[in-house]
């Protein structure tokens, strides 16, 4: 019998590549990571559970973490399909919120008056990391992206803090360099507006969008008038700036509507709502620099619905506030039977997430 020698071992590159990126379930990962210090090493690292999550990661790995009460703040995590428990006594603004969550981390904040604290977690291994105090402070319903930036392997958040009581500003925190700093944001300070109402952030392509509607006064010949205007705000993050998208030709100011962003085959959509005209449209952002809508679908004569969204692939998992559960739905189902659509309420955001179950580590 030929005795094998150490030229006929495979490269541990192809082994990497070609075999434990392609392991089926996360418990194998946790037995090869016993092999050696090298294996160990590189299962550990962000860049493999993301290829392997991305790679194995299906519908049933998805769950839902529900924050129930605000003291003590517990956590409960609940398949999609079942019927969500509901705690009629929970306080609607929990003290700490779920406010995003990405490649099986999950980001919480606390607030008080000075600066807001946040925490990556992974709810399946129970590890967690608390990140350092931000600059200032943060309103609930305040908009926080989290997002993979390729180009430097890292983590990072995107968040608007107040750090003053007419100061807004934008800051970038990098999960490598575990610290905050701050970026251009070129829109109108906070005290410019009696109101600012933003949507989840959904990320698409190498941006994190969010749906801005915010409220303006005006005093014209000693008649008070206040208008409410509606707009996308873009963050790049290969170039770290925002910029302002407006809503598709035709919706009027004036006009009574809601917007809401998905994802649907890989590219960005808008769900427009007129609770009073019983109407609703879809509308897909075209590929370009113009920013560009087309509309893709619009329905009438149909009550609206309060339904929210969370898009993984080429499924939907939707929110149906009547009977208080997930369906999952393919694309052709949800624009067949979800005609109204309408951003969920800051109590919703604050209290729930959608996550995917992975191995990935906030300490790495």
């Amino acid at each position: 019998m030929k005795r094998k020698t150490k030229g006929d071992a495979l490269p541990f590159s192809l082994i990497a590549s070609e075999i434990l990126s392609r392991l089926p379930s996360k418990s194998d990962i946790g037995r090869c990571r016993c092999v050696c210090k090298e294996w160990n090493s590189f299962l550990s690292t962000p860049m493999f559970n993301r290829t392997h999550f991305q790679s194995n990661a299906t519908i049933n790995d998805y769950k839902l973490l529900q924050c129930d009460s605000a003291l003590p703040v517990p956590f409960r995590t609940i398949a999609l399909n079942e019927t969500i428990p509901h705690d009629p006594h929970a306080w609607p603004y929990p003290a700490v919120s779920v406010v995003a969550s990405l490649d099986g981390l999950v980001c919480l904040a606390s607030r008080d008056y000075f600066h807001a604290t946040f925490v990556l977690w992974n709810p399946l291994t129970r590890a967690s990391k608390t990140l350092p105090s931000t600059p200032g402070f943060l309103y609930t319903g305040d908009p926080v992206g989290f997002y993979y930036d390729d180009s430097c392997n890292d983590y990072k958040l995107v968040c608007l803090i107040h750090s003053g009581l007419y100061r807004l500003g934008a800051y970038v925190y990098s999960h490598r360099l575990d610290s905050w700093r701050e970026i251009e944001f070129p829109f109108a300070s906070s005290h410019d507006h009696l109101l600012s109402i933003w949507s989840p952030a959904t990320f698409c392509g190498q941006c994190v969008y969010f749906t801005l509607t915010y409220i303006t006064e005006s005093d014209r010949f000693g008649i008070y008038e206040a208008q409410s205007f509606s707009c996308i705000i873009c963050f790049d993050i290969k170039t770290e700036t925002f910029r302002k998208i407006q809503f598709p030709h035709g919706l009027g100011n004036d006009d009574y509507y809601s917007g809401s962003l998905v994802v649907l085959d890989g590219c960005l959509h808008l769900c427009v709502s007129y609770q009073l005209l019983k109407q609703w449209e879809l509308w897909r952002m075209m590929d370009g620099p113009d920013d560009k809508w087309v509309k893709v679908a619009a329905f009438s004569g149909v009550e609206p619905q309060r339904i929210c969204t969370a898009s993984a692939g080429n499924w939907l998992a939707v929110l149906d506030q009547d009977d208080n559960s997930f369906k999952k739905l393919n694309i052709d189902e949800f624009t067949k039977h979800y005609r109204y659509f309408s951003s969920p309420n800051i109590e919703y955001r604050c209290s729930r997430v959608i996550y995917v179950e992975t191995l990935v580590s906030p300490n790495l």
